[in-house]
């Protein structure tokens, strides 16, 4: 675990996940539609595994693409992200 500033942690504790949470402080339930994850696998960030082990436990499954190489905010690839998410919503629509 890594510690980030004040009160934030990042890393693969028991219980940490990386998703959102509801205003109550509780896991946020997936969305009841089809969904994607875009992550790169050299986010210093988040760690890769970390997000699909919770993307594993999650229904419906979401879609997940990994850009090889790409940081966590994505620097000098966001023209390959948006190409992603919108070949997404062409097969999801």
């Amino acid at each position: 675990m890594t510690r980030v500033g004040t009160g934030l942690s990042l890393g693969s504790e028991p219980g940490w996940t990386p998703g959102a949470t509801s205003r109550s402080g509780s896991p946020a339930a997936p969305p009841a539609c089809p969904w994607l994850i875009v992550h790169g696998d050299a986010d210093e960030v988040v760690p890769l595994e970390a997000v699909r082990a919770w993307a594993d436990t999650l229904s419906p499954a979401p879609q997940m693409r990994v850009l090889p190489g790409a940081s966590h905010f994505f620097h000098g690839r966001l023209n390959e992200l948006r190409d992603v998410v919108l070949a997404f919503m062409a097969r999801s629509a």
